[in-house]
């Protein structure tokens, strides 16, 4: 399974989706680059990409990411019928 979260960078992984366990909360510290350690979630590596991607929880799967949303790739279509 692609993994789109690929194309975010970390600090929106982190800061946007990926700041904490979904399902239990748990943040571990997680060093990015050589000097740099921020808290995360337990499945976010220092790539930010998420380790559990093809298995993640329901509460990942079910987060409404904008930058993917279907409708940003498809200009002058709105997801309103009435716009």
């Amino acid at each position: 399974m692609t993994n789109p979260c690929e194309a975010c960078d970390m600090e929106e992984n982190v800061y946007v989706c990926c700041g904490r366990h979904p399902e239990t909360g748990l943040r571990v510290p997680l060093q990015i680059g050589a000097k740099r350690t921020v808290l995360a979630c337990p499945c976010l590596e220092a790539s930010g990409r998420c380790t559990v991607y093809s298995r993640r929880p329901g509460v990942c799967r079910a987060f409404f990411c904008e930058r993917f949303d279907r409708f940003a790739f498809m200009p002058g279509i709105s997801p309103d019928p009435e716009a």
